[in-house]
């Protein structure tokens, strides 16, 4: 048992010491991008290629990390709550102009330095190339004659292209309901639901369905935008078809709010040239980004009055039926600190009770069980970030069964079949953003 409780010590210093910075002009090791959302959608795909020229301009590996969930808020507080030291930045999308005002967390654009806007998309409905909807009117009429019928998606319940939609039905005197909206984690997932016939339509912007709409797959409908945009000047704005309605989302680069001003400055210089080369204009251009560059006050000023535009629009009543929710990615830790608090205190009383009642057993050991306890949680909180709630979970689980003396395979079984329920209890049930990383379910 001791051999189990110096192994995961062992393996809890190295986690914790992973990363130290080893000295000389920022950045001297890998840095992360986190984006908030899923592999293949447009942020994913700028912040992919951002993550390519910061890498050539700075010399250092840049590594996009997708932390999804929570309908952009793990991604989000990861990037917002990390150390300030300018080695993680993280690709900030419209949802952070509106999960605050849905109370799902208290993280907004004044937690980070907004070090550049790159880029500002309207939301469009993208639908099959063979729908019978040839105009927005006919859609609008369709919902019209049957509501609550067809299936809609984009984002997760309560983001930009939701909004963005919902706004448009409530503009034209329709509830939020008439249209059920599955909720994904971006555009790709959304995009190949509609291509499986799963759903009717989807709301994102123009170049994330730009390889389908080009291959005849799919077909722009309308764009919310007060003019076309470039390589789609055959998808008329909303306004062209008789709805006075725009919406227009942004993907901005950012740093926790206390990075260090010599750091900022150093990645500052460095969007600099990145966005004014020959490369950044082509790239933009070929995914058919549309390019918004702000920077400084004029960056800061673009969010915050998107800010109070989604303020303003999730105060109507007819987006009182937009789940809110209460808990946050740090509901999850709490509710485990408390239960080992608990723990701890009672394997104390016990291990007190024992000691006064046998004179010949040394008082330390009555702290072995507590001590193990700790070591494994530590490891836990230290590895599921990198691996994943679930392995993480059944690994502290299948340490602690053998060490309370259970068989090997019983350990496995019950460490597997706990982990996978507390996993459905809190992500599932109550929405709790918990660590996925490789496992996307």
């Amino acid at each position: 048992m001791r051999r189990i409780a110096s192994t995961l010590a062992i393996l809890t210093a190295a986690l914790l010491s992973w990363g130290c910075d080893r000295g000389g002009a920022y950045p001297n090791r890998p840095v992360t991008i986190i984006c908030p959302w899923s592999a293949g959608g447009g942020t994913d795909g700028l912040s992919r290629q951002m993550a390519v020229f910061l890498e050539q301009k700075l010399g250092a590996p840049f590594n996009v990390i997708n932390e999804t969930g929570g309908e952009g808020v793990t991604g989000h507080s990861t990037g917002a709550l990390a150390t300030p030291d300018g080695y993680t930045l993280t690709m900030m999308t419209a949802e952070l102009n509106m999960l605050h005002w849905r109370k799902m967390t208290p993280i907004d654009c004044s937690h980070f330095r907004t070090l550049m806007v790159l880029n500002c998309e309207p939301a469009a409905i993208i639908v099959p190339a063979d729908s019978q909807w040839k105009t927005v009117g006919d859609l609008e009429k369709s919902i019209r004659e049957n509501p609550g019928k067809l299936k809609a998606s984009g984002t997760a319940k309560g983001g930009t292209w939701h909004l963005a939609f919902a706004g448009w039905l409530a503009k034209a005197g329709l509830p939020i309901s008439a249209v059920k909206w599955i909720p994904t984690r971006g555009a790709s997932p959304s995009l190949q639901e509609l291509m499986a016939k799963n759903l009717d339509l989807v709301c994102c912007s123009l170049p994330e369905a730009q390889a389908l709409i080009r291959g005849g797959n799919l077909r722009g409908l309308g764009v919310m935008s007060d003019e076309r945009i470039k390589g789609f000047d055959d998808v008329k704005t909303f306004k062209e078809q008789g709805s006075d309605w725009t919406l227009v989302g942004w993907r901005a680069l950012g740093v926790p709010s206390d990075t260090p001003a010599e750091i900022v400055n150093t990645l500052m210089n460095t969007l600099r040239g990145i966005v004014g080369s020959e490369e950044f204009t082509s790239f933009m251009k070929t995914g058919n980004y549309n390019v918004s560059i702000r920077e400084g006050d004029e960056a800061r000023a673009t969010l915050d009055k998107m800010d109070a535009e989604m303020g303003k629009l999730l105060d109507m009543p007819e987006f009182d039926d937009i789940e809110k929710s209460g808990y946050s990615k740090d509901t999850y830790p709490a509710i485990l600190g408390c239960a080992l608090l608990a723990l701890l205190a009672t394997l104390a009383l016990r291990g007190g009770k024992k000691v006064k009642a046998a004179a010949d057993s040394p008082g330390p050991q009555s702290w072995k069980g507590p001590a193990t306890v700790c070591l494994a949680v530590l490891g836990f909180i230290a590895l599921a970030p990198t691996v994943g709630f679930i392995p993480a979970a059944g690994l502290l689980l299948f340490a602690l069964f053998l060490f309370l003396g259970n068989r090997a395979a019983k350990s496995l079984a019950l460490a597997c079949a706990l982990a996978c329920l507390v996993y459905l209890v809190f992500a599932t049930w109550l929405r709790v953003d918990l660590p996925r990383q490789f496992i996307e379910w």
